[in-house]
């Protein structure tokens, strides 16, 4: 029974650790993906078509996985990637200096309830010894977090 009451307690803690270095997984793979030009690290954090059906809206309800796929997740994967190349637009644009980047923290915004639905997440960084934020959407579908959106892109380091 104590055996029994051990597992239970390790298997209880280790969820939500095993959540909260998932989620700092993206906001670590974000900047690395900033800092040298490269979506493919992020992307592969992307909501996928298989984890979004506890996102998307009662409408697609009667749709295949394809209309699923075209009418929700492409547009807003082919958003991510605008707002990501606007990132790396400015930074060409402006000379910053990807290697005086670096990431501070992150926070999530709290959940209300136990629905799942995206939330703003706070990513915190420093650029030329100023504190600067970019903000993006994630979701948490199965204890497995995802990115939605880059939400903004405009004076991301001013």
């Amino acid at each position: 029974m104590k055996r029994f009451f051990f597992l239970l307690v390790v298997l209880l803690a280790t969820v939500p650790t095993y959540a909260q270095q998932n989620v700092a997984e993206i906001a670590h793979s974000m900047f690395k993906a900033i800092k040298t030009n490269d979506i493919k690290v992020i992307d592969s954090r992307f909501l996928d078509i298989n984890a979004a059906y506890a996102v998307l809206p009662k409408e697609s309800a009667g749709m295949n996985l394809k209309q699923k796929n075209n009418t929700y997740l492409k547009p807003m994967h082919n958003q991510f990637i605008e707002n990501f190349e606007k990132i790396q637009t400015h930074i060409k644009e402006e000379n910053i200096a990807v290697n005086r980047i670096d990431l501070v923290s992150y926070k999530l915004e709290k959940k209300k309830d136990g629905q799942v639905k995206t939330q703003a997440m706070s990513l915190f960084f420093t650029y030329n010894k100023k504190e600067l934020l970019l903000p993006v959407s994630v979701v948490e579908i199965d204890e497995k977090w995802y990115i939605t959106q880059i939400l903004k892109t405009d004076h991301l380091f001013n």
